[in-house]
């Protein structure tokens, strides 16, 4: 695979998804503007990490600062 050599296809899995730049959870707006074909692996494991860590601050009332920059 182009860019990801390590990234190999797992069988009855998509390697490949629809990756939201601000989570739907978070009132992303389901449009181009904000999707972008990622790694399932990437999207399901990484970001949601990143995503269950940001919903515990904004439930606790605290502030979270978002950036992400598409390559």
């Amino acid at each position: 695979m182009p860019g990801r050599p390590h990234e190999q296809p797992r069988p009855g899995r998509a390697t490949y998804n629809k990756t939201h730049i601000i989570d739907d959870q978070f009132n992303g707006a389901p449009k181009a503007e904000n999707l972008f074909t990622g790694f399932d692996r990437m999207n399901k494991s990484g970001m949601g990490r990143c995503e269950k860590r940001m919903k515990t601050q904004l439930e606790q009332g605290k502030w979270v600062q978002y950036s992400a920059t598409l390559e």
